[in-house]
């Protein structure tokens, strides 16, 4: 489950009410860092959170300000991190704080991004995700 503006799910807090009508031991939290950001979900409740309740971390950056439309910004407009305006250290932080050493993903769905060369991008990505979470 994502704290994602664009779908059901609009809080970090809904998304663990869900969890906790299927159960734990069969779902846990993707928590998305733009959606993490746009749903204005407080970084102390992320960090609140058991490492146990979190399946995967997506991550990436956007432009600051709230956009037209959060779908769109999405799928077709995320920066690659470090481009952009969240505070993605903070971001990080609050993870780290949970115990949580489990997979972190870039999600960088870009138009832009789509029109580079993928050795360019994948280079790119490889040094920003090891900007916030480590070469390992």
């Amino acid at each position: 489950m994502t704290a994602e503006p664009a779908t059901s799910r609009r809080t970090l807090e809904a998304a663990v009410a869900v969890c906790d009508a299927v159960g734990w031991d069969r779902i846990g939290l993707t928590l998305d860092s733009l959606h993490t950001f746009r749903s204005g979900t407080d970084l102390a409740t992320v960090a609140a959170l058991d490492a146990s309740q979190i399946a995967l971390v997506q991550f990436s950056d956007a432009a600051g300000g709230t956009p037209a439309d959060l779908a769109e910004e999405s799928r077709h407009r995320r920066r690659v991190p470090g481009e952009g305006d969240l505070d993605l250290h903070a971001f990080a932080a609050a993870v780290r704080a949970t115990g949580f050493d489990g997979p972190v993903s870039a999600e960088v769905l870009s138009d832009e991004l789509r029109a580079h060369d993928r050795h360019e991008v994948a280079a790119r990505m490889h040094a920003a995700m090891a900007a916030y979470w480590g070469a390992g």
